[in-house]
C-alpha cells in the first residue's frame, strides 16, 4: 500500500504458502523475524530505502534461491539468512559493513561469497554449515580481511579466519602465523 514504512517483527512470519513479495519502496525498515519460516518464498524485491536486514528477518526460508540486496544495506543481522537452504547466490552491497552472527548459517547451496569492501566485522559462525561453500574472495580494498586460495584471513595475512565448509584440500598461505578460533569447525571434506 501507498504509505507503507515499515514491516513489523515477525510480521509475515511462518506464511509458508507466500510465494513472492514485492515491497514498495517507501519501506525503510523490515522488523526482526518478519519473514521467518516463509518456505515457499522463492523472490523478494527490497526496496532501496533498507540499510539494515534485521535478525532471523528470512531465515527458514528454504525456497529463497537468490537474493539481490541493494545498495546502502550496511547490516545484516544475527541468522537474517539462517537455513536458507535453497540459496544458490547473493549479492552483497559495496555499503555493507558487518555480518552477523550465523547470518548465512546452514545456507547449503552457498557455492562461492564475495566480501565488498567496506566490511569490517564478519561474526562467529556467518558461514556455518554452508557444506557447499568452496570460495571465499575478498575485495582487494578491503582494510580488514583478504582471501587466498578461497580461504578467509585477517588483512595482514598472517591470521586464518576461516576455511569454507566445501573444501577438499587446504594449502595455507606463507607467513601464516594464527589459526583463528573455529576457522576449521565442521570442515568434514579434509
Amino acid at each position: 500500500p501507498k504509505g507503507l514504512t515499515s514491516i513489523g517483527d515477525y510480521a509475515f512470519s511462518g506464511c509458508w504458502g507466500l510465494k513472492s513479495i514485492s515491497i514498495p519502496e517507501t519501506v525503510v525498515g523490515i522488523g526482526k523475524g518478519a519473514f521467518a519460516g516463509c518456505t515457499g518464498l522463492t523472490r523478494i524485491n527490497l526496496p532501496k530505502g533498507i540499510i539494515k536486514i534485521s535478525d532471523y528477518t528470512f531465515t527458514g526460508c528454504t525456497g529463497l534461491t537468490d537474493i539481490d540486496l541493494p545498495d546502502g544495506v550496511t547490516v545484516i543481522g544475527s541468522y537474517a539468512f539462517e537455513n536458507c537452504t535453497g540459496l544458490k547466490g547473493i549479492n552483497l552491497p559495496e555499503s555493507l559493513t558487518s555480518i552477523g552472527r550465523g547470518a548465512f548459517s546452514n545456507c547449503t547451496g552457498l557455492t562461492t561469497v564475495t566480501i565488498p569492501e567496506e566490511v569490517s566485522s564478519i561474526d562467529r559462525g556467518a558461514f556455518e554449515g554452508c557444506t557447499s561453500l568452496k570460495n571465499i574472495t575478498v575485495n582487494e580494498g578491503n582494510s580488514a580481511y583478504s582471501s587466498k586460495e578461497g580461504l578467509l584471513y585477517d588483512k595482514t595475512g598472517t591470521t586464518l579466519v576461516m576455511c569454507p565448509q566445501g573444501v577438499s584440500s587446504v594449502k595455507l598461505a606463507s607467513g601464516i602465523k594464527h589459526i583463528g578460533e573455529e576457522a576449521f569447525r565442521d570442515c568434514a571434506g579434509l
